[in-house]
């Protein structure tokens, strides 16, 4: 039972993932036409990468309409007070857009390897493996969290709709998937972030060549801060009797 659950009013802290959605959104939009425009303008050629961070800003932008129809439904207000096939909806559209999200994650890491291929065409063979290796090591570990993520239920509609015949794990085995999906996805990004040491130590290129591959990694830092905030507002997901009100500070983390 949600403490003080009886003293409980209809308020909605929605607003707050509504705005970071919508931020995110135009910061998403922007920087990625100003990268396909740039790319196509100075050099004419559209690669793997562009077309990886293409895919991924799709993704994303997917799984912020998913969110925003998500908090049209009830996302962000008190369960209680939302009525039943709007909570199916919203918890619904919470679930995909984390899959798209997830998708999205995986195409920007994998897109940044394929940046780091392009850079290091000249070095030695040794170091293109690794980058081919962190690439397929980060395939592997975004199809096991998904894959962990669509064994929760069976079918996978029970694992947002209740009325659905079949079975569906307890809160406890879906924090669990959580904490391995984050545990996966914090692994990678500090590989990320601290390749670029190995790189600038190592390998014998231009040093504007090395500038863009420490901008670039470093940024995984970032990334790395977001997953250890998830992972301490994780818990939040054993709420189930509100999850709807207790899970909008996870997700502006997450976003």
């Amino acid at each position: 039972m949600v403490s003080g659950e009886h003293h409980l009013e209809d308020v909605s802290q929605a607003y707050k993932l509504y705005i970071t959605i919508c931020i995110l959104i135009v910061v998403l939009f922007v920087t990625t036409a100003l990268r396909v425009w740039s790319r196509l303008y100075h050099s004419g050629v559209f690669t793997a990468d562009d077309g990886l961070i293409v895919l991924g800003t799709c993704f994303n932008i997917i799984a912020d309409g998913m969110e925003l129809f998500a908090i049209k439904k009830g996302f962000g207000r008190h369960a209680k007070f939302v009525d039943k096939i709007s909570l199916i909806l919203a918890l619904k559209y919470t679930q995909l857009g984390v899959l798209m999200a997830a998708l999205a994650i995986w195409s920007i890491k994998v897109s940044v390897c394929f940046f780091l291929l392009g850079l290091l065409r000249d070095v030695h063979r040794r170091f293109r493996l690794f980058i081919w290796i962190l690439m397929a090591f980060t395939t592997v570990l975004a199809f096991i969290g998904l894959l962990l993520w669509g064994l929760q239920a069976h079918p996978l509609e029970r694992l947002w709709d209740p009325r659905v015949k079949g079975t569906r794990g307890s809160s406890q085995d879906f924090l669990t998937v959580v904490y391995i999906f984050y545990a996966f996805n914090l692994f990678t990004d500090i590989v990320y972030s601290l390749t670029p040491i190995w790189f600038l130590w190592n390998v014998q290129i231009s040093k504007r060549k090395k500038r863009a591959i420490w901008v670039l990694m470093s940024s995984a830092l970032l990334l790395t801060v977001a997953v250890t905030m998830c992972i301490i507002f994780a818990p939040q997901f054993l709420e189930t009797e509100d999850i709807t009100w207790a899970l909008i500070p996870e997700f502006i983390a997450d976003w």
